[in-house]
This record gives structure tokens, C-alpha cells and sequence, in this order.
């Protein structure tokens, strides 16, 4: 009998304790719904929205608007967050410090709308407890920051991109790509390609112009990989069926790299492109960018008129951009004011006010250049004549007293004029409105620590003795058209094993002179008209031009007739 009642004992003690746990959850519970109750009617009384949290989704890119300190200081949280609209919690919205912060939350976004809501003590602490969930990535200005230990250790490990493949088998997926964006910012990579196929994922990373392949990743890894990509972007990880675009920064040591995002729906999953924008203290200058010569001296004379237009031309990759940069660095004064239309801006400038497209809220190329046309402007850049009403009011804008530079998608410099002439500008605006047109392309420079002397067949020496013929006056004194010699890159650590390390442009620049105002004038389509006129008044060609810099070993015969023959 003993044993029975000591067993009953016994249970009825293990039932109390869930019988206890119960009803605590069911005080904290009534608790719960009366903090609400009283949270939802104080927010009805101040004029608020409320919410409540306990089931609402929490977005990452929404959480990481404000720090943890400042959401746990101030009560606060972004619950919501797109290109278009902001949502805001808070416990008290009309604390001092509430209102500084959303001061500063309009300042950084001033083209969303941004609505306040009420929650509870019970609901921030939800998400703080989301916040604490998020992957903990070191962060750099909402970006990921590489350590040049990290970087050192990744290149004393592996001495050549072909070697990637092998390393990224065996390490996991954080050091996957930590690993191939430390070989990209240190290969000077400018765009990284991530392309899904059926059992794995293609990696190729673009030096120089050049596309190469780099590693496979197994496809198992990928959608890891893809999310980490997205989070440290700030797009919807649970979205692949739509194209989303956004962007991070990597900091390494004192550089800072912007890389802009672009993932696209493919038929194995989704492809995501980088650009990197390496955002160096290092000025860039005409020389360094391979103006020379008649192209130099004639940009420079051109550059002192207060008025005009001078364009840039070529296709996407050409440098158009970053020779415009380089211009406006020279421009640039205390006594000038310079203004710019960009998309995207890719070199912030100092001392020069720039203005991003924004495309969702009308500010197109021709809205931005109407409005900045308004803010007493000396110097404009307009990053792409791309339509008629930009072509139209960039040459009204070269009309009123403004120098205009811009960039069109061009296959030469002649090829320009016909070009804006089908954008529907009237000939007679355009005749007295060109100033200059550069025609470019970029070539790889041939490596200089492993460079030697190039075998040419006889159809290659002959088609680069018809180009230099016209030009042997601006042939080195040491030169000899019967015996050129050439150079090229044998592959090394320095380069990659490519032959190749970095880029230079080659130009030629179209002085507008009378001749060439009559065939604007006339209307004439023809291209190889206005070529032939301005090879007369002294023009270098782009192929002549890369010509004489391979004469010197800067690039070879190959990259020129690669990019503009």
C-alpha cells in the first residue's frame, strides 16, 4: 500500500509542474494581449498606426536600416523597406531621439515615402531577437569588408586564377566567396559573372576586356552562396522568378570598391553579374589614359572654349566615362561650376556636383539636364546621349553659353555625326553646336616583366605597313617600315599568366572645321565622307594610333585590330 501511495505521490508532483508551466503561459499570454490592447488604443489617441509583430515578417534589408544599438537606444525598428516606401516602428514615436532619427532616415532616403507606426515593448523585442538571427557578416558602409590578411593568405595559397578551381572544392561556403572576391580585386577584375547550368555553376571573372574562366561550383553549394550574394545587396532572398539589382561595398585595408548587383531568372536558376567600381585616390590623367599627340593637343585647345559640345564615342567598355572624368578633373576650379547626369555615377568627384538617373522617379537624362540647366551651370556632363530629347536639349544646352561634354554609342568618331543627325537633331542646331568628337577603344597593355620580341606573318606586317604608310612623319627616328618589330606578353605571375596587365585607350579625335560644318549642314549621312575629311586636316585614326603605341611596346598589333578593325 505504501508503494501505491508514494507512486501516486509521485505523480501527481511530475503533473503539477506542467500544470504550473501552463498557467504562466497563460498569465503571460493574457499579459501580452492586454500590453497590445493598451499599445493599439494609445496609438489610435497620438494619431499613429499600430502593429503588432508577433506574426509579421521582419526582411532583412528592412532590420539592418538602423543598428542594434540605436534600435535597442531609441525603440525603434524598419519593418519594412523598398527603392519606394519606408515603414517605421516604434514604441514611442514622438520621443526627441525618435524624431533625430528619422530625420536622418529622410535625409539618406529622400525619394521613399516613410510611414510611422506604433509597437509595443513586447514587439521590439521580437525584433531585436530577428535582428540577432541575421548571418553576422563584418560590414563596411552596408558592405563586406576583406582583410589584407585574408587577401595575402588567399594569394599565397593559389599563384594563378587557373588554380581556383581546385581550392574552391575543399573550403566552405563563407570562404568560397570571401576567396573568389579577393581574387577579383586582386586580379583588378571589372566584372564577375556567376552563370547556372544544369549540375553546377560557372564562374568567369573579366580582366581587362577579357572574359576567363575561373572555377566551377557545385550546384549544391549555389543557392548558399546566391543568398549570401543577396543579403550582403539588400535583395529579397526568397524572390528568383523577377530581375532584382542592388549593390555592396568591399573594403580592403584603405580601399573601397562599389560592386553593383544584377540577378537575372535563367533556365538552371538565377545569373548574377558584378560590376566593380574601384574608387581610387589616384587621379587619373590624359597621359595615363594614352592621349597623345594630335589627340592630345587638339582636346586640350578644345577644352578652353567656354561653349559647344565634346563628345565621346564607342561602344559599352570603351572608357568613354573615365575619359569625361579625367576631363572634368582638369576642368575643375573654384570659379567653375560643374554639374553632372549620370547613370550610374561611377567615380565620385570631389568639387563636383553629380546627380544620379532615377528612371522610377522620372528623373531621366533629359529631366535631370532641363533641371540642372536651371542651377547656373559652367561645365555639364551628360552621361549617355541615348534618345532624341537628351541629343536635342544637350545641343541646345552647348547653344546657351555651356560646355557640354557626353557619350554616344558610336562606332568611330565620323560614324557620330550621322548617329545624332537619326537622333532627329535638326542639322542646323548640331553644325554650330560640335565642338570635337573622340572616337576610343581600350586595349590590353602587353605585360612589361615578360614582354618579347613578336613573330608577325606577312598578312599582319602587311595590313600594319598600309595603316603606318600615311603617318611615317610620326614614326620614333628609329623606326623602320621594312623591319618593324612588335612585342608580346609570355605569361607570368605578375600578369596572371595572361600577357596581358591592364588597359590603355586609343583615339581619334574629329576637329569641326568649315568642311566639316557643310556635310553636317547638307544633312549627309555618309560616315566615310566625313572620315576622309577629317584624315585630311590631320587625323589619326584609332588603328594608326594603337599602332605606334604597340611600335613602343605598350599594347600588340592583335589588341588594336581586335578592338577597332
Amino acid at each position: 500500500m505504501d508503494s501505491i501511495e508514494q507512486f501516486y505521490k509521485q505523480k501527481s508532483k511530475h503533473e503539477e509542474r506542467p500544470m504550473e508551466e501552463k498557467l504562466q503561459g497563460r498569465m503571460n499570454e493574457i499579459h501580452l494581449k492586454e500590453l497590445e490592447a493598451v499599445t493599439e488604443k494609445n496609438a489610435r489617441s497620438q494619431g499613429y498606426s499600430y502593429i503588432d509583430l508577433k506574426s509579421f515578417p521582419l526582411p532583412q534589408e528592412a532590420l539592418l536600416t538602423l543598428s542594434k544599438d540605436e534600435m535597442t537606444l531609441v525603440r525603434t525598428v524598419c519593418i519594412f523597406r523598398t527603392n519606394k516606401q519606408i515603414k517605421l516602428a516604434a514604441v514611442d514615436p514622438d520621443a526627441d531621439d525618435f524624431q533625430k532619427i528619422l530625420h536622418r532616415v529622410k535625409e539618406d532616403n529622400p525619394f521613399q515615402t516613410i510611414d510611422l507606426f506604433m509597437i509595443s515593448a513586447h514587439s521590439l523585442e521580437i525584433a531585436l531577437k530577428a535582428y540577432d538571427r541575421i548571418p553576422k557578416i563584418k560590414e563596411v558602409n552596408r558592405g563586406v569588408a576583406i582583410s589584407e590578411e585574408e587577401i595575402n593568405r588567399f594569394q599565397q595559397e593559389i599563384t594563378s586564377l587557373q588554380e581556383l578551381n581546385q581550392k574552391i572544392q575543399a573550403i566552405s561556403v563563407t570562404d568560397i566567396f570571401t576567396l573568389i572576391l579577393a581574387a577579383a580585386v586582386k586580379a583588378q577584375a571589372s566584372d564577375l559573372h556567376f552563370e547556372t547550368e544544369e549540375h553546377e555553376v560557372v564562374v568567369r571573372m573579366r580582366v581587362d576586356g577579357v572574359l576567363h574562366e575561373i572555377a566551377r561550383v557545385p550546384k549544391k553549394l549555389w543557392s548558399k552562396v546566391a543568398s549570401r550574394i543577396k543579403f550582403l545587396a539588400h535583395l529579397k532572398i526568397n524572390v528568383d522568378m523577377i530581375p532584382q539589382d542592388g549593390k555592396f561595398v568591399i573594403g580592403v585595408g584603405k580601399t573601397k570598391i562599389d560592386v553593383r548587383v544584377s540577378t537575372l531568372p535563367a533556365t538552371f536558376g538565377e545569373s548574377i553579374v558584378f560590376r566593380l567600381l574601384f574608387s581610387t585616390g589616384e587621379q587619373m590623367t590624359f597621359e595615363k589614359l594614352g592621349l597623345e599627340g594630335y589627340a592630345y593637343d587638339v582636346l586640350l585647345e578644345e577644352m578652353e572654349k567656354s561653349s559647344g559640345m565634346i563628345i565621346s564615342s564607342g561602344p559599352t567598355g570603351s572608357g568613354k566615362t573615365t575619359t569625361l572624368h579625367a576631363m572634368m578633373m582638369r576642368l575643375k576650379s573654384a570659379e567653375i561650376n560643374i554639374m553632372t547626369i549620370e547613370d550610374p555615377i561611377e567615380y565620385e568627384l570631389e568639387g563636383i556636383t553629380q546627380t544620379q538617373v532615377d528612371t522610377k522617379h522620372n528623373m531621366t537624362f533629359a529631366a535631370g539636364l532641363r533641371a540642372i540647366l536651371r542651377q547656373d551651370p559652367d561645365i555639364i556632363l551628360v552621361g549617355e546621349t541615348r534618345d532624341s530629347e537628351t541629343a536635342e536639349t544637350t545641343v541646345q544646352a552647348a547653344l546657351s553659353g555651356h560646355l557640354v561634354l557626353s557619350t554616344i554609342h558610336a562606332n568611330s568618331a565620323a560614324a557620330t555625326i550621322p548617329r545624332l543627325l537619326s537622333m532627329k537633331v535638326p542639322a542646323f542646331l548640331l553644325a554650330p553646336a560640335l565642338n570635337v568628337i573622340l572616337g576610343q577603344r581600350l586595349v590590353r597593355r602587353v605585360c612589361q616583366t615578360c614582354k618579347g620580341e613578336a613573330t608577325l606573318d606577312g598578312r599582319m606586317i602587311e595590313r600594319i605597313t598600309k595603316e603606318l604608310t600615311p603617318i611615317k612623319r610620326l614614326l620614333p627616328p628609329n623606326v623602320n617600315l621594312e623591319k618593324l618589330v612588335f612585342w608580346k606578353g609570355k605569361g607570368c605571375e605578375a600578369c596572371h599568366g595572361l600577357g596581358y596587365k591592364g588597359r590603355v585607350g586609343i583615339y581619334e579625335v574629329l576637329k569641326k572645321d568649315s568642311e566639316i560644318e557643310k556635310i553636317i549642314l547638307s544633312g549627309s549621312l555618309s560616315e566615310y565622307a566625313i572620315q576622309e575629311l577629317a584624315v585630311k586636316q590631320g587625323m589619326i585614326t584609332m588603328i594608326q594610333d594603337g599602332l605606334l603605341k604597340a611600335l613602343r611596346g605598350v599594347t600588340s598589333p592583335e589588341e588594336v585590330f581586335s578592338a577597332a578593325g
